[in-house]
């Protein structure tokens, strides 16, 4: 089996894809992989392989230079080659980049796969409306969307009309390649929990942080860290209860984020 796995996004989307992509390559059935990926993210988790080509693309990450990126025939030429040339038994898409739509007539060709990570837009989401429409235009030219969860799958049918044989649930999987990389001179902390990630209200950072007051309460010891960009004013209440916690209220530089999981 050829495969064709495309992600463009960074952060944990990329985590996720690229735990994906070195475990299909373990895959006896698994012949060839090409894995489409920005070079803004960090290739350097992907474990070589014999039957895996990475093509990293200079897709920007804003949103100006990203619509550049896209609308420009030459940049997007080397994507529709290397399709024609591996001739991929799946397609498998892992985000909601907008250059999706503009490959159109090739991607058509090929059975795709659409792994949808939240099924309903989260409030205070940026870019909420643009995310819907290209999220509807890749379940419908997918032969099949994968989810998280049955509850995502009910979500889907109920609130988006898709049938149930189109939708498959498929575990998350973890996320021990964020300490592939482990750095012996960095130390444990005892009795910590790591809240990564944006700090938007759906996250649930509040109920984290209620949780630790209890805790504190019942004399437990431990050090929380947080680790992500975003408004932490509404939290400060209950952080100011928190005696032992770090805070680094900012985005996480990619070479930084395996430290904060060792």
């Amino acid at each position: 089996m050829k495969i064709a796995l495309f992600n463009y996004s960074s952060s944990g989307l990329f985590h996720y894809s690229a735990s994906l992509v070195n475990a299909l390559v373990e895959l006896e059935e698994v012949s060839q992989i090409i894995f489409f990926t920005s070079q803004e993210n960090n290739t350097e988790l992907i474990n070589p392989h014999r039957k895996l080509t990475v093509i990293a693309q200079d897709a920007p990450h804003s949103l100006l230079p990203l619509l550049r990126w896209c609308l420009n025939p030459m940049k997007q030429h080397r994507t529709k080659q290397a399709l024609h040339e591996l001739q991929p038994n799946i397609i498998h898409i892992n985000d909601t980049f907008p250059v999706y739509l503009f490959h159109y007539f090739t991607l058509r060709k090929y059975p795709i796969i659409f792994t949808q990570h939240d099924p309903s837009i989260h409030a205070g989401d940026s870019h909420s409306l643009p995310t819907r429409m290209i999220q509807k235009y890749l379940q419908k030219i997918s032969a099949k969307v994968l989810v998280h969860g049955d509850i995502l799958k009910k979500d889907l049918m109920k609130n988006l009309k898709i049938g149930p044989d189109k939708i498959t649930v498929v575990p998350m999987g973890n996320f021990s390649i964020l300490i592939k990389n482990k750095k012996r001179d960095i130390a444990a902390i005892p009795r910590s929990i790591l809240f990564f990630g944006r700090i938007v209200n759906y996250k649930g950072l509040d109920v984290l942080l209620n949780s630790l007051v209890m805790l504190q309460e019942e004399k437990r010891a431990f050090q929380l860290i947080i680790a992500g960009p975003g408004d932490i004013t509404k939290y400060q209440e209950s952080l100011r209860k928190i005696k032992h916690k770090t805070i680094d209220n900012y985005f996480i530089p990619e070479e930084k984020v395996s430290s904060y999981f060792e």
